[in-house]
């Protein structure tokens, strides 16, 4: 009998021990292997087990993606303005690059600066490609040693569902840029994720821990298409999620406006407008034994008398208080029940809640504001069909896979913000919140355009789409198309604002990090440098670019007010803040002085650049600071 088939005849012991016991406990086991920890505690029947028990999230990995959400970035954004549309003037901005460390270089210009996040992550069907984090390493080898960047240029990896760490990887990819996000969200801001089922109740662990289980809003439930003959398991999942998580409660999400048609004034009321209401509710004379009373019409001295399976709706006292001040609507034959008058002006909110369940089909609305676009037909069928044909009637061939529906983001926005608030999204995908805000601005619903961000890795597509190759390529061309589109299609000039976009490109610092050298020769060759008077060393070779990074460092967004005073230095000015950057390889204190700026202005100027003296006579005087 040869060799193989003695090893065919005698299966592991382990192996068939660990298939019994998923077979009789598979609740011991998690993401395709034993965890003994949970069987022995399944096994302790008298719960002696030591050690305190608390409700937690925990998966394989928490710990470093913990730790990446803090750890710093060497990187930037890199100003692109011929690659931008209207640049400098729309307020929108659109970075190229990966989104963590993009998040990362955002942290002070634009904490609670958001208004609304809106993310369509990898959903890990199995299929999915995902981030892949390491931050041990320099910013150049990071990419290679984690595999994000093959030779064909892929940054991502894929995440099969035979990986043994399935789950724990898509949670620590997610973990670090929704941590990051936060803090990027104003108090009254708000995040909605789309996710489908195989990440939903992950990502409802994940966000409580982040957001906090008291933040949670609610979570949307989208028909995205119809039923598939062809699901062999007995059920079409035709439905996907939007979780959405407040900041705190100061976020108020305005619903559906109501209709104050049927409100009128018949009888030249003083306090305006009413309607008439129903006096009784759905409650028996068990439930609300209270509300079970008869009451009198004073000028006729009809009684009319309680129901019993749908007492009052008004308490006795509040019903007498009502009858005197003649609110309360008496049939003129004593036939019938009484009502009350309802006014307008006492309604508290001028929405109705939103419901959870989202149809995708167009409303008449849209259709009337946006048939231009793509056929009416096309509006009408809604689902993910309709954002796919979207998509192909602007670039005129398929160029992505199930982009998400500008249908269902714009209901989203329309909620959630006010003219002038921005939008993040840095999942973006082929950009269809950056459309989605376009076309919202085009209607001018808002008195101030709505803003977005976008942030899109430049990996590859599965296959080349027209002349797109990465998919941040079909986000800025559908960025461009969508602009050209909407401006046509509502008459407005291509510069209208909030139509265009500026571009930023992820790229490395353009100044040199004192005490981060790679190797011990560059340690002491910045320090025989720094010793000789040398200072900081700036790339110039791009003024704007090294500018963008120091109002990035210094907290100014990307559409602060930029002043040029002289050669190689500015004035930067925001919300009541101000600085004068100069890159001069020698300033005096009277030549960074000579300016008419405000007295908190702050100064920043490279290393090495100022005598001691001048230095000494800032620092006193002054805000100064230096690269």
């Amino acid at each position: 009998m040869s060799d193989e088939r003695d090893r065919l005849e005698k299966p592991s012991n382990a192996a068939a021990i660990r298939a019994k016991l998923r077979e009789i406990v598979p609740s011991a086991f998690s993401e395709g292997e034993l965890d003994a920890a949970k069987l022995e505690s399944l096994l302790d029947a008298d719960g002696e087990s030591s050690g305190t028990e608390r409700y937690e999230l925990s998966w394989a990995g928490k710990r470093e993606a913990t730790a990446r959400a803090q750890a710093a970035t060497e990187q930037t954004l890199v100003p692109r303005p011929d690659e931008s549309v209207d640049y400098g003037e729309s307020g929108n901005h659109f970075i190229e690059g990966e989104n963590l460390a993009t998040l990362k270089t955002l942290q002070r210009s634009y904490q609670q600066r958001i208004k609304m996040i809106y993310l369509d992550p990898p959903y890990n069907t199995g299929s999915d490609f995902i981030y892949k984090d390491d931050y041990s390493t320099a910013a150049a080898d990071y990419e290679r040693e984690t595999g994000q960047r093959t030779a064909d240029g892929d940054k991502l990896v894929s995440n099969p569902e035979t990986n043994g760490r399935y789950h724990s990887d898509w949670l620590s990819m997610m973990y670090p840029r929704l941590f990051l996000g936060r803090n990027l969200l104003r108090n009254d801001g708000a995040i909605f994720v789309s996710i489908d089922h195989n990440e939903h109740h992950n990502l409802r662990h994940l966000m409580d821990e982040i957001y906090g289980e008291d933040n949670y809003v609610g979570t949307f439930v989208w028909k995205r298409r119809t039923p598939d003959a062809r699901n062999s398991g007995g059920m079409s999942i035709d439905h996907e999620y939007v979780v959405v998580y407040q900041r705190s409660d100061a976020f108020e999400m305005r619903g559906v406006e109501k209709s104050f048609d049927n409100y009128t004034n018949p009888d030249d009321d003083p306090r305006g407008p009413w309607v008439a209401g129903d006096l009784k509710n759905s409650r028996t004379k068990d439930e609300r034994p209270t509300m079970f009373y008869e009451i009198t019409d004073p000028e006729t001295g009809h009684t009319y008398q309680p129901d019993p399976n749908s007492v009052w709706r008004l308490g006795e006292e509040t019903m007498r208080q009502y009858i005197e001040e003649g609110r309360i609507l008496f049939p003129d034959d004593g036939e019938g029940v009484p009502k009350f008058k309802r006014f307008q002006n006492e309604i508290e909110s001028r929405y109705k809640p939103l419901s959870s369940w989202i149809e995708t089909t167009t409303t008449d609305e849209d259709i009337e504001l946006f048939e231009d676009a793509f056929d009416r037909t096309v509006l009408q069928t809604g689902m993910t069909g309709t954002a796919t044909r979207e998509l192909k009637s602007l670039f005129g061939y398929k160029a992505y896979d199930f982009p998400k529906s500008t249908d269902l983001i714009r209901k989203l926005i329309r909620h959630s913000v006010d003219g002038g608030d921005i939008v993040l999204d840095f999942f973006a995908g082929s950009g269809t919140t950056g459309h989605a805000v376009m076309q919202l601005n085009a209607t001018e619903e808002f008195d101030d355009p709505v803003r977005f961000m976008l942030v899109q890795l430049d990996d590859e597509l599965d296959e080349p789409r027209g002349e797109e190759t990465t998919h941040a390529e079909v986000c800025e061309r559908r960025l461009r198309l969508a602009s050209e589109q909407v401006a046509d299609d509502h008459d407005l000039p291509g510069a209208a604002p909030g139509l265009g976009f500026d571009k930023y490109t992820l790229g490395e610092s353009r100044f040199e990090r004192w005490g981060r050298p790679d190797t011990e020769s560059e340690a002491r060759a910045a320090l025989e440098r720094y010793a000789a008077g040398a200072g900081s060393a700036v790339d110039l070779t791009d003024p704007d670019a090294a500018l963008v990074e120091v109002q990035l460092l210094l907290g100014f967004s990307l559409d602060a007010a930029v002043e040029a005073l002289a050669d190689h230095t500015y004035h930067l000015s925001e919300d009541d803040r101000d600085a004068l950057v100069t890159f001069a390889e020698s300033v005096t204190y009277e030549t960074l002085t000579e300016f008419d700026l405000p007295a908190d202005t702050q100064y920043v100027c490279l290393d090495g650049s100022l005598s001691d003296t001048d230095k000494e006579r800032l620092n006193r005087d002054l805000s100064l600071r230096t690269i």
